[in-house]
C-alpha cells in the first residue's frame, strides 16, 4: 500500500478479490474501471491479482469508482449487525518506514449521519442502560482497559481490551462491568439521519 503503507499478503488478496468481484457485478471492463478511478491498467491488474501494494488513495479511488466505501474493500465491514474485531484481526493499512508507526482499521459503520465520540469508564458492577437511537444508527465500541459486557436484545457479548465491537444502537442495549477492575472504552455513535 504505497511507501510507508502496507498490508499483509492476505489483505492484498482480499482487496483484489473484492475489486474483481465488484467490477464483475457492475459489468465494468478493466479499461472502464481504470478510467473511472484514474489508475493504470497494469496497476488494476496487479491489485486484482492480489500482488499490488496499492496506496490508500488508490484503494479509495477504486472504492469511489465502484460505488462502495473504502471499508468494503478492506474488509472492515460485514453484513451482520453485531461484529467484533480484535487487535490481531484488524487490517494493517499503514506502516511507518521506521519502527513503531502503524495504522490499523478495525471496523466501519454503515449509517449516514452525525458521529459522536465518547470516552467512557465503568467501575466494577456499574451498568449503563441506553435508550434506542434513530432507526439505522450504530455504535463502535473500542475497549482500552478491562472487559466490557454488552447486552443487546437477548445477546450477551464480552469485549476484552484491544477489541472493537460494532452494534446497532436503534434498540435497547446495556453496558456492564462484571469484572473486579475498571473498564475504559471509547464509543463512536453514528446517529442515522435517514438520508
Amino acid at each position: 500500500m504505497g511507501e510507508s503503507e502496507g498490508g499483509s499478503a492476505g489483505l492484498l488478496q482480499q482487496v483484489g478479490a473484492a475489486v474483481r468481484e465488484l467490477r464483475g457485478q457492475r459489468g465494468l471492463s478493466m479499461v472502464a474501471l481504470c478510467e473511472a478511478a484514474g489508475i493504470s491498467r497494469s496497476m488494476l491488474a496487479s491489485i486484482e491479482g492480489g500482488k499490488a501494494n496499492a496506496s490508500l488513495v488508490t484503494i479509495d479511488k477504486l472504492a469511489a469508482a465502484l460505488g462502495v466505501e473504502f471499508a468494503d474493500l478492506v474488509g472492515a465491514r460485514s453484513g451482520t449487525p453485531v461484529q467484533s474485531v480484535s487487535a490481531v484481526q484488524a487490517s494493517v493499512l499503514w506502516r511507518a518506514a521506521g519502527e513503531g508507526g502503524l495504522g490499523r482499521m478495525f471496523l466501519s459503520t454503515r449509517g449516514v449521519g452525525r458521529a459522536e465520540y465518547w470516552d467512557w469508564s465503568l467501575a466494577p458492577g456499574q451498568r449503563y442502560d441506553a435508550q434506542p437511537d434513530a432507526p439505522g444508527s450504530e455504535e463502535l465500541l473500542g475497549v482500552q482497559h478491562g472487559t466490557l459486557t454488552v447486552f443487546l436484545d437477548a445477546e450477551r457479548v464480552q469485549v476484552p481490551a484491544g477489541t472493537v465491537l460494532r452494534i446497532p444502537s436503534d434498540r435497547h442495549y446495556s453496558y456492564l462491568n462484571e469484572a473486579a477492575e475498571d473498564v475504559r472504552f471509547v464509543r463512536i455513535v453514528v446517529i442515522n439521519s435517514g438520508r
